[in-house]
């Protein structure tokens, strides 16, 4: 449980919210630009200066009637801004067994993974003894998205992590991030513009707008209430659906799902498990319309 109830003023902004979010699922943090995630997220991460009280499960981090303030280093926060920030004279693999390190000097929950499995895992291995600024963008987000999770963090704060990463690549790496948020029980906070992540990480959503939460809940059912056009990339106005998995027909490389009484057939690659229960993104251009109904 993540209790927020914090105040942040600047000359042209303020940030003001008071709400509590339970972190049992990873939640995305949407909005238009300007709406404040990403000064909600340095907040809760101790990197501005706020007022009022933020307490992550049974620990207070800010609590400024009482003088109470931790430190960023001892929230154990897994940060990961819109511009990685990593240490320029060392290589990539230094960077990531530096975090490994960091990880190994805290008492921490959680399935500890290696240098060695993420360099593999994050095709990180031809980079490993480049510095930083020998590497190209999309690079630099695989190595600190890498380095935060080497880190073993107990909450997540990702601000548009797969923004300038490739598609192909973003395939390999988002069935990784699933199952370890999933092995991890990890909770995580996800900036985002892209409603397909929403769809793929996110069971639940926060909207902000000018600073305040304006909706929170189920994210198939606060995306019915946005304008999407001023909040996702893509121009195709979209829904989700929450659907429970079937079967998976191997020989057509089809996935049966259920939707109340109705049942949805998408055709997949197989994976190495499905989720009892997931969200399908359906694309305006995706429908049809009939005038009987059809038949299997």
């Amino acid at each position: 449980m993540l209790s927020l109830n914090i105040k942040l003023k600047r000359s042209d902004f303020e940030l003001s919210i008071d709400t509590s979010l339970d972190l049992n699922t990873p939640t995305a943090i949407l909005g238009a630009n300007g709406s404040g995630k990403t000064t909600l997220l340095r907040t809760i991460a101790g990197l501005e200066r706020t007022s009022g009280k933020i307490k992550f499960n049974d620990t207070v981090w800010i609590d400024t009637d009482n003088g109470i303030n931790v430190s960023t280093r001892r929230r154990a926060i897994g940060y990961l801004t819109q511009k990685p920030l990593l240490f320029p004279h060392m290589d990539v693999e230094s960077n990531l067994r530096f975090a490994e390190y960091v990880s190994q000097q805290r008492t921490l929950t959680g399935t500890a993974i290696s240098t060695d499995e993420i360099l593999k895992t994050f095709d990180l291995l031809p980079l490993r003894n480049k510095k930083t600024f020998e590497i190209s963008g999309g690079e630099l987000s695989r190595t600190a998205l890498a380095q935060t999770l080497l880190s073993r963090p107990t909450l997540l704060l990702l601000d548009e992590p797969l923004a300038s990463i490739d598609v192909n690549r973003k395939k390999d790496l988002i069935p990784y991030l699933e199952n370890y948020l999933q092995q991890n029980q990890l909770p995580m906070l996800y900036v985002t513009h892209d409603i397909s992540e929403v769809a793929r990480f996110c069971p639940q959503s926060i909207v902000l707008d000018n600073g305040s939460v304006v909706s929170f809940g189920d994210s198939s059912n606060v995306i019915q209430t946005l304008a999407q056009d001023s909040i996702f990339e893509s121009t195709d106005v979209s829904t989700l659906l929450k659907v429970k998995f079937v079967k998976y027909d191997s020989t057509y490389q089809i996935v049966t799902f259920n939707l109340g009484s109705d049942k949805i057939f998408v055709p997949t690659i197989k994976q190495d498990r499905f989720p009892s229960q997931v969200y399908l993104r359906i694309r305006n251009l995706d429908v049809g319309l009939a005038r009987t109904r059809q038949s299997d």
